[in-house]
């Protein structure tokens, strides 16, 4: 047979009270009801059952409400994981993004891979691929849709001087005439009232 659980803390029963009436929240609240019950001698069972709970729940927050007083009963859940960056490096992480590749990186665009690297030699975080698209749209508010890369050794006015010649250079090429849509067959002419009997 299991070992009846009891509250041993010293004051316990001023103490839940005291907690009791200062606390709003329902789930505290339900929560330090349930331990002064055992507090005030009721067996877990049968404490559990008065107040709706499964009798491993209970004893957890015994055994929570022993181990760390008040503070134990209160939820210690956080709003989610920490960022493993903080506010510096994503600002310097946004911004190595919006310069673009340097020489160094020996690449056109930036690409999920390459933020891994940089990111782990920076700083020392490992992230994973679908991790470092979260860091861009999430956190960042980045798209993580390039657009067409640039070759590091383009020539933006030897482009624009193709441009110029290749439209001037072809003048005797002619666009095709638009082929107009033909009936076929031939008209008919209406059959009068005359010719049909």
């Amino acid at each position: 047979m299991r070992t009846p659980l009891t509250v041993t803390r010293h004051e316990a029963l001023s103490e839940l009270h005291q907690a009791l009436r200062r606390d709003p929240s329902v789930l505290h609240q339900t929560r330090i009801r349930a331990v002064l019950a055992v507090a005030h001698g009721q067996w877990i069972p049968s404490a559990a059952q008065s107040q709706g709970l499964k009798e491993r729940v209970l004893r957890n927050w015994v055994h929570q409400y022993n181990h760390y007083g008040i503070e134990g009963l209160y939820d210690r859940r956080t709003q989610g994981r920490r960022p493993r960056l903080d506010r510096a490096q994503q600002a310097w992480v946004k911004q190595r993004i919006l310069d673009g590749p340097c020489p160094e990186d020996r690449i056109c665009s930036l690409r999920g891979q390459d933020l891994r690297r940089i990111i782990a030699e920076r700083f020392g975080r490992e992230y994973s691929l679908s991790g470092i698209y979260y860091l861009l749209h999430e956190q960042l508010d980045l798209s993580y849709v390039k657009p067409r890369p640039r070759h590091t050794q383009t020539d933006p006015e030897a482009q624009a001087a193709f441009k110029k010649s290749s439209r001037t250079g072809s003048g005797s090429f002619k666009r095709p005439t638009p082929i107009k849509c033909f009936k076929s067959g031939s008209r008919m002419k209406a059959v009068s009232a005359s010719k049909a009997r």
